[in-house]
């Protein structure tokens, strides 16, 4: 079925990516030492034989856990994906990666994010880079994710995401939702660039330190239903008046891991 409907391994914008076969970068500490492995993969597996080295290359990628890896545009096909490992329930098909990097194109937003909750079993943190995408586009999607999914994600980082409105968005939500207990535990915004930002006149026990022209800002953001339900918020700001970095964690949970 595969062969004959010519279905990809990748799942890509054949622009971003250029033609051939496409690579999967992965990173591994082995004996103290950092290891890289770039593992090549046929486009669309033509036949049975490549059908067999794809399944047998990621069975053992499957089998691993590794520090890093970076999905720079393409990630792997979930429907090829299911075809190869078809009824094989000795092998769960989930990637274990600590720090995952996601760099996805606009078309294919949903599909990187979907990939990451199904697909990615993730021990640290999730790292989406946004470069020039439409953030208007995926900010509803984004927000839902940040707000739903902390049972498979508790910790995500993203860079370059540059609109002010997310950051309202989650202030809003810790401060008024009845139940805060599914939210992502930390979120990171770096390098987010936007300018005019307005403390929360909702921050208690706010704490400024200006130091080589960079303003520090650390406050808590209470939510109204349960005032034991608290995120930490810590802003750096740059001496041209844009935020540098955004880092959002719910203060219970960082006691327990104290």
């Amino acid at each position: 079925m595969a062969i004959n409907e010519s279905i990809p391994l990748f799942l890509h914008n054949s622009e971003s990516v250029g033609n051939g076969n496409l690579y999967v970068w992965l990173e591994k500490t082995a004996n103290k030492k950092e290891r890289n492995y770039l593992i090549e993969f046929p486009t669309i597996p033509k036949n049975l034989e490549e059908m067999i080295i794809s399944r047998c290359w990621l069975e053992q990628l499957l089998k691993c856990t590794f520090e890093r890896a970076w999905f720079e545009k393409i990630i792997f096909n979930p429907q090829m994906i299911n075809l190869l490992f078809d009824e094989d329930n000795k092998i769960p098909i989930k990637f274990n990666i600590q720090k995952p990097t996601l760099s996805p194109d606009n078309n294919l937003f949903e599909n990187f994010l979907e990939f990451s909750l199904n697909y990615l079993t993730i021990f640290n943190f999730l790292n989406i880079d946004f470069e020039e995408n439409n953030l208007e586009q995926h900010l509803d999607i984004l927000f839902n994710v940040l707000i739903s999914e902390g049972n498979k994600l508790s910790k995500v980082c993203l860079r370059n995401f540059t609109l002010t409105s997310l950051h309202n968005l989650i202030t809003k939500h810790i401060a008024t939702s009845k139940n805060c207990s599914e939210m992502v535990s930390t979120i990171t915004l770096d390098c987010p660039s936007f300018k005019n930002f307005k403390l929360d006149e909702r921050a208690e026990n706010v704490q400024i330190e200006i130091s080589n022209k960079i303003k520090r800002t650390t406050y808590q953001i209470s939510n109204i239903y349960n005032p034991k339900v608290k995120f930490w918020f810590y802003i750096v700001e740059m001496d041209d008046g844009s935020i540098f970095h955004v880092n959002i964690s719910r203060m219970d949970l960082l006691s327990e891991q104290k």
